[in-house]
């Protein structure tokens, strides 16, 4: 058995940042990750591929927030990842068949960029290299089959069973469940989960565009729902494609030439003609919650605890604030000493993010619900909305601190 402060269950783009956090704080971590280790590093792709022959179209993508951006860079994690960044300057949102249009500049609102677009593959290959200069245990084929309670050395500790008797098992005083919205931790918990199906689904992928983005990143509300535009590089944008439920199987059987023509309809020509796509992959759009933040000894992060709608890309930046929020608390003198598992200072902390998650998700359900469908009479209130967001200074700043994660002084810098 292994014995650590603190496992996490979950090596995604949210455990590994969070271990390599709390490894740096001085932490005795474990990383447990049911699938295989992330195999290669960004500095092992680029010998392969020496001369680079264009953005993959078929990485799929992350829009981090100035403040996730900000949290990484203090941390030591961003450098490591800022080459193959695009920032993000500004953002046009936009209703399909309506005269309002919302413009956001992001040096008019104090920032050097709204944020920056990333690859999750080039992200987690680069902090696989610092993972494996920690001290952070790694456990890979790791899937849990219980999760039990007991005391070791005069203090209660929750301890993870591998379903593989060649692991062995891990001992922690917190166990910080990562692991998805069909969370195995949380399923052994016996925490079910609420589901609110927004009859979407989320076509994922990559555009190479005619006409240079300009490292502009676009929101379009249409009848079938949100479609997102964002900038990678100079003529690619990763593309988040809200459609009906019942049309989803058709527009996922489209040839590249008939899906292009049928996604510029949607979006227009405001990037020029659409030339090529990467890969398609379909996603059921839905909000899914834990029905309790917490568990004995257990906390739940990221898509563990909710899963978003992914208009105004706000779910894993909530989960980074989260993340960054724990490693605050965390390094508090008087956690050093405190019992980081108790019922009473998991309460706390998930007291401290109450505010941030419950405007997170209202703002989420508002953006994925208000501004889908196509009757006459609220598509004209909501381009009379979004010409009111575009002229009205303070909605326009609050809508900025929500969706950036910082406040408006604050500065983000690439």
């Amino acid at each position: 058995m292994h014995e650590v402060d603190i496992a996490i269950v979950g090596a995604g783009l949210v455990g590994v940042p969070l271990a390599l956090a709390l490894d740096a704080a001085g932490w005795r971590v474990a990383l447990l990750e049911q699938g295989k280790k992330p195999l290669g590093t960004m500095h092992d792709a680029a010998a392969a591929n020496p001369v680079r022959r264009g953005v993959d179209l078929d990485a799929r993508c992350s829009a981090l927030s100035a403040g996730s951006v900000a949290w990484l860079r203090e941390q030591g994690f961003w450098d490591v990842v800022s080459p193959e960044a695009t920032p993000i300057l500004s953002v046009q949102v936009t209703q399909a068949g309506s005269f309002g249009v919302t413009r956001l500049d992001a040096r008019e609102e104090g920032f050097d960029a709204f944020g920056q677009v990333l690859a999750n593959n080039a992200m987690l290959r680069a902090w696989q290299a610092l993972l494996d200069g920690s001290t952070v245990l790694q456990r890979y084929g790791f899937r849990a089959e219980r999760v039990a309670h007991q005391a070791r050395h005069h203090e209660r500790c929750v301890v993870i069973h591998a379903d593989d008797d060649a692991q062995p098992d891990i001992a922690a005083r917190l166990l910080v469940a990562v692991d998805g919205f069909s969370s195995r931790i949380r399923e052994l918990a016996g925490i079910t989960a609420r589901h609110h199906d927004y009859d979407q689904v989320g076509v994922l992928t990559n555009v190479e565009l005619a006409e240079p983005h300009r490292n502009v990143a676009h929101e379009r509300f249409t009848a079938a729902g949100p479609l997102a535009l964002l900038p990678r590089d100079e003529r690619v944008a990763n593309v988040v494609h809200s459609v009906a439920t019942q049309d989803a199987e058709r527009i996922m059987a489209l040839d590249d030439a008939a899906y292009l023509a049928a996604l510029q309809q949607h979006f227009g020509y405001r990037l020029g003609r659409f030339r090529r796509v990467g890969s398609r992959l379909s996603v059921p759009l839905m909000r899914i919650e834990s029905m309790a933040p917490q568990a004995p000894r257990t906390l739940f992060l990221g898509n563990a605890a909710r899963l978003l709608h992914p208009v105004a890309g706000q779910g894993y930046n909530l989960a980074l604030r989260d993340v960054a929020a724990l490693v605050r608390a965390l390094g508090l003198r008087q956690s050093q000493s405190a019992d980081i598992g108790s019922a009473e200072w998991l309460g706390r902390y998930v007291a401290g993010r109450a505010d941030d998650r419950a405007g997170t998700v209202r703002l989420t359900d508002l953006l994925a619900r208000g501004f889908t469908g196509s009757a006459a009479g609220p598509k004209h209130l909501r381009s009379l909305g979004l010409l009111g967001l575009d002229l009205i200074g303070p909605w326009k700043r609050a809508f900025v601190r929500r969706t950036t994660g910082v406040g408006g002084r604050e500065r983000a810098r690439r």
